[in-house]
């Protein structure tokens, strides 16, 4: 007796069907994860530029950490500039406040740094500039480096008066550590040409300058009284000049070679003159006229 065998059949159009069911579903549930998380963010974005937080943000000339207030720099922050310039400090509607700023080894003023106030978005400050040699300038700062600096050395010194590069160039007022007092011109950080220099032993010099010394015409007043007129030579009296000497009222013209009176000197006190002849700064021979 023959056998009858039945063979099922799946419906292929329900399967795939099904298939498309499940991913359609999957889709959907992705869709919304990633719109979910993107509503997430635009919504913090939205409260972080609304609001005070704190952040990262990479700009066009460096990258700043730190206090935001409607997406901008506000309160405590780190700047770090490209050229190496670091500043750390408060900031105020996106501009510095008050803090220290460090100039880096890629920027114009390598090594120097302020600390202290700005104004004008950095066009005017008050504070303390400190040159990379040391020099501190303490005042306002609308050139950088401060072309009119009030400066204190690390010895005590102080110079009231204009730069070029770092260094005093120009005119100025210098007080030394050592009570002495000069006002006059520099260049390269030295005293040069025409300056009044008052010692603080009480004697003072008025007359041309170079190197930082005496050099050229000038008179110089000794604190017990005697003057010296005329020439000078890298810091000694060297050519012709008039010595007055305050004891006997005696002047006397002559020729001096390094701080040495040399050949023939008159001695003049009113109506009265000598005639003295020097060697090696040692008087050997006068004569009274």
């Amino acid at each position: 007796m023959a056998q009858t065998i039945q063979i099922s059949t799946v419906n292929d159009s329900k399967v795939g069907r099904d298939i498309f069911l499940v991913s359609a579903k999957m889709s959907h549930i992705i869709i919304g994860v990633v719109v979910t998380v993107g509503l997430v963010y635009l919504c913090m974005t939205l409260m972080q530029q609304s609001g005070t937080y704190k952040g990262r943000k990479v700009y066009a000339d460096g990258v700043y950490i730190g206090e935001f207030k409607d997406g901008k720099k506000e309160g405590f922050g780190r700047a770090e500039f490209y050229n190496g310039d670091i500043f750390i400090g408060h900031f105020k509607n996106d501009v510095f406040l008050d803090g220290n700023y460090t100039f880096g080894t890629g920027g114009q003023f390598p090594g120097d740094a302020f600390i202290g106030n700005f104004s004008n978005d950095r066009k005017e400050c008050f504070g303390n500039y400190i040159f990379h040699n040391d020099n501190v300038y303490i005042g306002d700062v609308k050139t950088v480096p401060p072309l009119e600096p009030v400066y204190k050395g690390p010895n005590g010194e102080e110079y009231i008066g204009l730069w070029m590069e770092s260094m005093r160039d120009g005119s100025g007022r210098m007080e030394y550590a050592n009570g002495n007092v000069q006002i006059g011109t520099w260049r390269n950080h030295k005293a040069e040409g025409y300056g009044y220099l008052m010692l603080a032993d009480g004697g003072a010099y008025n007359g041309s300058f170079a190197n930082d010394v005496q050099h050229g015409q000038g008179l110089f007043q000794y604190a017990i009284g005697d003057t010296y007129n005329g020439s000078w030579t890298i810091g000694f009296k060297h050519g012709e000049g008039t010595y007055f000497d305050k004891s006997d009222g005696y002047s006397t013209v002559g020729r001096y070679e390094f701080n040495f009176p040399v050949g023939i000197h008159n001695r003049i006190n009113g109506t009265q003159e000598q005639v003295e002849a020097y060697h090696d700064g040692n008087i050997f021979w006068f004569q009274s006229i």
